[in-house]
């Protein structure tokens, strides 16, 4: 480690180089040749990356690639991606293949057009690539937890920092100094505080338990039920309202968003839920779910509530109030 804080030697095999900005600029074998040289825009998103093969030039709409190009100008790759940031479609060669995700947000798998798998992974809990296999295996790069793997150098690269995963480390320190009641978050090189499976890190700056997070949705969803039905009945709406919760984690990652650029967490449900209940059009739909579910339990109480529920500014604001303190109770 340098005098800044940064690994340039981490085993007897790579050496990192970085600029002024911290920035990993080139990677170099133990031979000292290089391996990977990239370059970054005013922002800190990464512009380029040159390596045996030539250079790649990545262009962004927000913090997602959307397209690549060589060093004629060509589009040679072109990649589209969900509301949640999540991949969606790579196309390459005038050829269009589809992401395979699972629970914790891993590329699993590519298929083409036709269904037909071109790619498969495995990951251990740190992101190690443990088997690949397929003609594309190689040629995609989005990997664990849907990260930009860098074929040549082994690194993932989440916008602000490199992620080693053999190390279980990052290269660089996270600019966000941690929590004073949460020691685990003090540590600046750590991966997801040392807990892969539960967090996810995005952008390489501090994680966020995504269990917490889903937690505080659904009481929020409890306590503005409850405003209608009573907890009691509440409760039975959620446990058998299945799909609820699926609509209402969709605000998750619009959650972890508003975290990271340090807004209040109270601005922060309430943004997210304004904007997957309204903007993306769930209200109705979490509307016929609930009825529909009072129905079935049938009782007066149950009944009455279905007359009166409605989706208005004051049921948001209930909605969030009570998530916030869900988000809380969770350390309870």
């Amino acid at each position: 480690m340098d005098s800044r804080g940064l690994f340039s030697v981490p085993c007897t095999c790579r050496t990192y180089i970085y600029d002024a900005f911290d920035q990993l600029v080139e990677v170099r074998d133990a031979s000292g040749q290089w391996m990977a040289k990239f370059t970054y825009d005013d922002s800190g998103k990464r512009t380029s990356m040159t390596t045996a093969n030539g250079t790649i030039y990545f262009h962004y709409h927000q913090d997602k690639v959307i397209y690549e190009t060589d060093e004629n100008g060509n589009i040679i790759t072109e990649y589209t991606w969900d509301d949640e940031g999540n991949p969606v479609s790579m196309t390459k060669n005038g050829q269009t293949y589809y992401y395979h995700l699972n629970g914790h947000g891993d590329v699993v798998a590519l298929t083409d057009s036709n269904g037909n798998v071109v790619a498969e992974y495995e990951y251990d809990a740190w992101g190690n690539i443990l088997r690949q296999t397929g003609a594309l295996a190689s040629e995609n790069p989005y990997r664990y937890a849907g990260y930009r793997y860098d074929e040549v150098t082994g690194l993932y690269y989440l916008m602000s920092r490199y992620y080693d995963a053999d190390m279980g480390r990052f290269l660089m320190r996270d600019t966000f100094h941690g929590f004073e009641d949460d020691p685990l978050s003090l540590n600046q090189y750590a991966y997801t505080k040392n807990n892969p499976v539960m967090y996810v890190d995005p952008d390489g700056n501090f994680a966020i338990s995504i269990e917490r997070v889903k937690y505080a949705l659904k009481y929020g969803l409890r306590g503005w039920l409850a405003s209608y039905f009573g907890w009691s009945t509440a409760d039975q709406i959620v446990a058998g309202s299945v799909a609820i919760l699926d609509k209402v984690s969709k605000a998750v990652q619009e959650i972890i968003k508003g975290y990271k650029a340090g807004k209040a967490i109270n601005t922060v449900f309430k943004k997210a839920l304004n904007e997957v209940l309204i903007g993306r059009g769930y209200k109705n739909e979490i509307l016929k779910i609930v009825r529909s579910q009072a129905r079935k339990i049938g009782t007066k109480v149950a009944l009455k509530g279905i007359t009166k529920i409605s989706f208005w500014w004051t049921d948001i604001a209930l909605f969030s109030g009570y998530t916030v303190i869900g988000y809380y109770k969770y350390h309870k």
